[in-house]
């Protein structure tokens, strides 16, 4: 019940109460791409690793999905909290571009999508480094900071 006093210019003054229906709120959820597409490489086993946040202003039970477009089964995660992190952790078979779909629920039938462009490249660039921490072979990280510049 929401009840608001009006007063008008000329003293005039009502009393106002309604009943107010709030609706679910959506959880929000965030995938941590920070370029697009994020770029693999066959020599690095085509492997995902990336970070996605989630929220829901509710006290509600979350679970998320993720799709990794390659046409392997959908990986459903329950969340423990209505705030927090979880990874994608994927290996794509072959090269090509990807469409990564992440959706959290709540069980309030409420949704969060954000989607994540992946392309996986049959072999790595050849690229000198001028650092000495960089001649060895990269691992994936270093080359998705290499990628970046």
């Amino acid at each position: 019940m929401c009840s608001s006093d009006l007063t008008d210019n000329n003293g005039g003054s009502a009393t106002v109460e309604r009943t107010l229906t709030i609706d679910n709120a959506d959880p929000v959820v965030s995938v941590d791409g920070s370029s697009d597409p994020l770029i693999l490489y066959a020599t690095d086993q085509g492997h995902l690793v990336v970070g996605a946040t989630f929220a829901d202003p509710g006290a509600d039970t979350l679970t998320a999905t993720i799709d990794y477009g390659d046409g392997s089964e959908p990986q459903v995660l329950n969340l423990s909290s209505t705030t927090g992190t979880f990874n994608l952790n994927h290996t794509y078979a072959s090269p090509g571009s990807y469409v990564v779909h992440v959706t959290v629920h709540d069980e309030d039938g409420g949704l969060g999508q954000d989607t994540l462009n992946v392309t996986v490249n049959p072999n790595f660039p050849d690229r000198k480094s001028t650092r000495p921490e960089l001649q060895s072979p990269c691992n994936l990280v270093c080359r998705l900071l290499l990628e970046k510049k």
